[in-house]
């Protein structure tokens, strides 16, 4: 198309009949169409196309008014808008305007055309009362402007002073929209125009109609006898609601609080019909109603006053509803009422009308329907998600209830534990939800009566398998014991008969997930009972009789559980048990390793990942094995636990190696094993860490695992300190950096960022507690310029991890810094803060810049002067990316760089400020009050 392209009213309309008739045009004709919306002449030839005789095309026309509204209001002028006006007004009373889809995009365009009259006091009003196209509207043909009019109200996005002025405009005009509104409503006798009429009611109440007004307007008792139709009731009372929602100031008075109050419980049958007639929309609207009046006053609805205790039951109700929408609301009007302290509710309010909902959640809100085993995927979802809706309301029980709570629960069960299973588990359920309130009772009373109630559920109900053993009624189960592990330090004698009954879970698919972390729970509270070494050993035999039954995905967690068991005992007893748990792991890796062969070849991705996941497991074994220097000191002559694990699994490990090395999940596996063992063992690992450090190089070099450099960060953490660590560490951090750079120089330095921000990770941590391993080191010229490189990378964590590097290079200490890096900044300084720049104004992300702040602040602080030329040649050298900036504004930058030196917080900001103006995210403005710093 060629610029300057007149169009015609004809054209435009045969472009879009093509549009909509021929597929063969269909692109060629919309990029048209899209050019042609975007022109001034768009106006005019929508409003012609208006009188098209088709349909597609006047929709097409009114959706294009509709846009240009949106986007090009600026084009409008005074006398153009009252053209358009009345051209739109013209159409409305025609009978093509009857059309749903084209009636809600003129009446868009409308609303728009509206809202931006109302620059101008008096233009809003003169558009709708004064003219006389506007009043002659049919009532369905006013009542979408009506509607649309709040809804994009919502969406306008313009200043506070705009929506200000513009809010005063439709408040003058409430009182006349609320006659309009009035006499189609009592003219009507037609249910959708009666529904739309109370819609739009509701909608202007935003503009200043509050429920006094509504008490003053004549169509009042008409409005409230709607309230009893079943019909139109919803309706009714969501304008109740939007005046209640509607603040005040002063507020409301309290008699008119209560009159809707009254109005609302005289309702009660017409609700018990709608609730048994599946009306939810009635109910719908009563509960929005009665929560907006908690919402609003809570103080008043809990005081007893009038009907309100009426409500609070009638919410109640609602709250088990079979609509989950209608009872989460009737839930919040109950957390809405947790806001009044106690002594402000009527006596009512305060824990019987807590103990009624606490039973109702339980025994009707949390329960599984009949046909749940047949759900699909979605299904469960949503009903999980309500599940947590009515936790959280079994939890806000908790708060007034307290230990009371558990009592009115358990008493449920002993009633219902004959019933179905699904009441059964509901109460399980609630009862494993209040868990976490209930177990941190700080008072003895408290405690003592939680004790009571959970020893008295476990021992009567769970542990005797006395309710029904549904595996979903299993799950709650193992849920209680999980949530109330801390009452098993407060009587042990439930450890036993708890583990007896989580073991069989573990087995079972349908339960293994909860008994998992019931396990878990009971092994990390009641570890320091179980000191018996027979109990313990059984416990560890009995879970590797069954290792081969128990599903893969959470045996780690098991093994990782019984760790912190076995850590109680005696060096000599953890390390039998430790030998019994290791045994099937070591075993069937020396199995794997038989059937490979010492040149294996292909070998299936199974073998590999049954693999990584026995090593995995012989990592978890001392993930939390926390043995304490008592035991130690008692038997001085053996090694660490942790250390004979490694030692005793180190043939097959190493093997595994130096074999399938190359594999990730292999190398991730075996430096996985190796970090849990230094983190637990710490210094006392030293005698084994040499071999460490020469299996994981290995491991790096074939497989390139990030873990391998993870290791190497903990390793330097814990021995870095100690003596001769700098000869091993630097041989080390030779080795490893010389793999990172032969895959940054064969596959690039943004090839792998994960690779690249463990790296960097890795040698600040090498800065802080051994930095006299790597900077005499040749390789960490190396690194300086790869990390050169790597400050203008666009992922965050990179970038985070080398800016962070950076800073630790330039604040490294005497006499190192002199010795071995001040040459490096001498050559390369310059180069630095080129690229520091250029990731500031371009290629840094947003999460980094807070990094690059600091160490643009360093640089400042250690070079001064020096630094300050060098940012000057980055400013205004070639090299600068944003290149509309002026040069006033980079002096304004290094003005503010000098001045505001010494403080970071400032500096942070004239960083942020500086890089937003580079990105067109901030005017230059933003600089000046740096001048004055």
């Amino acid at each position: 198309m060629q610029a300057g392209h007149a169009y015609t009213v004809q054209e435009v309309e045969n472009a879009v009949i093509s549009f909509y008739t021929n597929p063969t045009n269909v692109v060629q004709a919309n990029a048209w169409l899209v050019e042609f919306m975007q022109t001034k002449s768009a106006w005019e030839i929508s409003i012609g196309l208006l009188q098209s005789s088709r349909q597609e095309v006047k929709f097409f026309a009114a959706n294009t008014l509709h846009q240009k509204m949106k986007n090009d209001s600026e084009d409008l002028s005074t006398e153009f808008s009252s053209h358009l006006l009345n051209a739109i007004l013209v159409f409305l009373n025609t009978a093509s305007a009857g059309n749903p889809q084209i009636l809600t995009k003129i009446s868009l365009a409308l609303v728009e055309l509206g809202l931006q009259l109302t620059k101008t006091e008096g233009q809003l009003k003169a558009m709708m009362l004064d003219n006389p196209n506007f009043l002659s509207l049919q009532p369905e043909i006013a009542l979408e402007f009506f509607l649309l009019l709040p809804q994009e109200w919502d969406r306008w996005s313009v200043t506070r002073a705009r929506q200000d002025k513009a809010l005063g405009e439709l408040a003058q005009l409430l009182s006349h929209v609320v006659a309009l509104l009035q006499s189609i409503l009592a003219m009507s006798n037609r249910e959708d125009l009666m529904k739309r009429s109370l819609q739009a009611l509701s909608g202007w109440c935003k503009f200043g109609l509050t429920l006094s007004n509504l008490k003053e307007l004549p169509i009042y008792p008409m409005v409230k006898q709607l309230t009893s139709s079943p019909v139109v009731g919803k309706e009714a009372l969501e304008l109740f609601e939007s005046a209640v929602v509607n603040e005040t100031h002063p507020p409301e008075p309290e008699q008119v609080i209560l009159e809707v109050v009254a109005d609302m419980a005289q309702l009660q049958p017409l609700l018990h019909n709608a609730i048994m007639s599946n009306n939810d929309s009635f109910c719908d609207g009563f509960c929005n109603l009665g929560r907006a009046l908690m919402l609003r006053r809570p103080s008043l609805m809990a005081s007893g006053k009038g009907e309100t205790l009426a409500i609070a039951n009638v919410m109640l109700e609602l709250c088990a509803h079979k609509n989950r929408g209608i009872s989460e609301v009737s839930m919040e009007y109950f957390d809405d009422l947790q806001t009044v302290e106690m002594v402000e509710r009527h006596e009512f309010l305060q824990k019987q009308i807590f103990s009624s909902l606490s039973e109702l959640l339980a025994t009707r809100c949390a329960l599984y329907p009949a046909d749940c085993e047949d759900w699909d995927s979605g299904d469960t979802d949503d009903f999980n998600m309500y599940r947590r809706r009515v936790e959280d309301a079994l939890q806000n029980c908790s708060v007034c209830l307290q230990a009371d709570n558990l009592g009115i629960l358990c008493s449920l069960l002993a009633k219902h534990q004959n019933n179905s299973w699904q009441v059964v588990e509901g109460i399980l359920f609630a009862v494993s939800c209040i868990g976490g309130e209930l177990t941190t009772l700080t008072g003895n009373a408290e405690r003592q009566a939680v004790l009571a109630g959970v020893t008295n559920l476990l021992t009567h109900f769970i542990f005797t398998r006395s309710i029904p053993q549904h595996k979903l009624v299993i799950a709650s189960s193992l849920k209680v014991i999980e949530n109330y592990s801390r009452c098993l330090t407060q009587n042990p004698s439930l450890l036993s008969p708890s583990l007896e009954y989580v073991l069989p879970s573990l087995v079972n698919p349908d339960t293994c997930e909860y008994g998992a972390r019931a396990f878990r729970e009971v092994c990390s509270r009641g570890c320091l009972h179980l000191r018996d070494p027979a109990l313990v050993q059984q416990l560890v035999q009995g879970i590797v009789s069954e290792m081969n039954r128990i599903p893969r995905e959470i045996l780690q967690d098991v093994v990782e559980s019984l760790g912190r068991v076995i850590a109680v005992l005696e060096v000599p007893a953890i390390e039998t048990n430790l030998d019994i748990l290791m045994a099937p792991f070591l075993s069937r890796l020396a199995d794997i390793l038989d059937q490979t062969g010492s040149n294996p070849g292909f070998v299936k991705a199974s073998v590999l990942v049954e693999a990584a996941s026995c090593i995995h497991l012989v990592g978890a074994t001392v993930r939390f094995l926390e043995v304490g220097e008592e035991q130690l000191s008692a038997c001085p002559q053996r090694p660490h636990p942790v250390v004979s694990v490694i030692s005793k699994a180190w043939e097959v490990l190493e093997a595994f190696g130096n074999r399938f090395g190359g594999d990730s999940s292999i190398a991730e596996a075996i430096s996985c094993s190796f970090i849990r063992a230094i983190k637990q063992a710490k210094l006392r690992t030293q005698p084994a860490v040499e071999n460490l450090f020469q299996l994981t190089t290995s491991l790096f070099r074939s497989s390139h695992s990030e873990k391998c450099l993870e290791f190497a960060q903990e390793a330097v953490e814990i021995f870095g300190g100690i003596e001769g660590a700098s000869r091993v560490f630097g041989e080390l951090f030779n080795q490893l950096s010389h793999v990172k750079f032969e895959i940054a120089q064969s596959k690039g330095h943004e090839s792998n960022p994960d690779l690249t921000t463990c790296f960097f990770n890795m040698c600040h941590r090498y800065l802080i507690f051994c930095p006299e391993a790597i900077v005499s080191q040749p390789s960490f010229q190396t690194t300086l310029q790869l990390a050169l490189v790597t400050v203008m990378m666009r992922e965050k964590y990179p970038v985070q991890a080398v800016l962070s590097f950076f800073e630790r290079v330039v604040n490294t200490s005497s006499p190192y810094f002199e010795n071995f890096l001040s040459h490096w900044f001498e050559a390369n300084g310059s180069s630095l803060v080129q690229n520091l720049v250029i990731a500031l104004a371009e290629t840094a992300p947003k999460e980094a810049m807070v990094r690059l702040a600091h160490l643009l602040f360093h640089l400042n602080a250690k070079f001064g002067s020096v630094h300050q030329t060098w940012l000057q040649n980055s400013l205004f050298g070639p090299s600068f990316p944003a290149k509309d900036i002026d040069e006033d504004t980079k002096k304004q930058f290094l003005s503010g760089n000098m001045n505001v030196e010494r403080n970071p917080r400032r500096y942070q900001a004239l960083i942020d400020d500086f890089a937003n103006i580079c990105r067109r995210q901030q005017t230059c403005d933003a600089l000046v009050a740096y001048q004055m710093s």
